[in-house]
């Protein structure tokens, strides 16, 4: 007698792991800014040769950190839920077939209610292709198993909404620097941070490190982003630097990034901080 056990495999491919597997969408930009009205439209592309089913959904979520400074989800996200919009967005369509190499423009709304309070408020944008049912892979051994693979991918991109009077900065309390002991080839300056005003900070960061001779040693900038109060850790190649020689870091927090133009952040007055560090043998 024949036996089939029929398998169905999902492997979702994040937009995180692009080499997991070929992207099948794009989305066009990859951060969606409304404008002061809360409207706004993003490009889905079809970058396969083959049709897909798009879905659209929001999430509210946003990032906090470890004690070096690192990006990690929050596990509760009461303290800014009233910056929530997930569940006030119009999204048309959200839901459509788009053919092979086919773009599809997707407005994008924010309800607002009466008496909205100003600020920075945010969402993810999550976007799932699915290939159509016939064209699923089908591997079939008829004494054995059949295995059908069908592959989702799924993008999530930030999307915000900055209302009336929105305003952003930071205040650094300390830099201190660590050595971690299950990586003796890095070290990590942290900076303890406080997130002002009512919206998200996004901008970057400056870097010059100079030796005692005055020579520059790390001359680099970096994406900074806080949604509230928090580590922000960055980690430098030991294989550049002497032990025991003092090194003087100069940083410049801006809201400046070369992926966004200056109407699609909240800016805020630049903060310089310096200080000192050595590191041990």
């Amino acid at each position: 007698m024949k036996r089939s056990l029929f398998f169905y495999i999902v492997i979702v491919a994040l937009l995180f792991f692009p080499s997991l597997l070929k992207a099948q969408v794009q989305l066009i930009p990859t951060t969606i800014v409304l404008d002061r009205s809360g409207v706004g439209t993003v490009m889905v592309v079809n970058t396969s040769d083959e049709p897909r089913e798009i879905s659209i959904s929001t999430e509210f979520s946003y990032n906090v950190s470890d004690s070096l400074g690192f990006s990690v989800d929050a596990e509760d996200y009461s303290e800014l839920e009233t910056y929530d919009i997930s569940e006030n967005l119009l999204i048309y369509p959200p839901r459509f077939v788009l053919g092979g190499g086919e773009r599809r423009d997707i407005r994008v709304q924010h309800r607002m209610g009466p008496g909205m309070p100003d600020g920075g408020y945010f969402s993810r944008f999550i976007v799932k292709a699915e290939p159509m049912a016939q064209d699923a892979v089908q591997e079939e051994d008829p004494e054995t198993i059949s295995v059908q693979l069908n592959y989702v991918f799924v993008q999530d991109i930030p999307l915000y909404h900055f209302y009336g009077d929105a305003t952003t900065g930071i205040e650094i309390r300390n830099m201190t620097l660590v050595e971690p002991e299950d990586d003796p080839d890095s070290f990590i300056l942290v900076f303890d941070m406080d997130k002002k005003g009512n919206a998200p900070y996004r901008g970057s960061v400056d870097i010059v490190i100079k030796d005692e001779s005055g020579d520059v040693v790390v001359e680099e900038n970096r994406q900074v982003g806080l949604f509230t109060d928090r580590k922000i850790g960055l980690r430098f190649n030991k294989e550049e630097f002497t032990a025991q020689e003092t090194y003087t870091a100069d940083f410049t927090f801006q809201t400046k990034r070369t992926s966004s133009s200056p109407q699609d952040l909240v800016q805020a007055p630049d903060v310089k901080y310096s200080n000192d560090f050595t590191l041990r043998e």
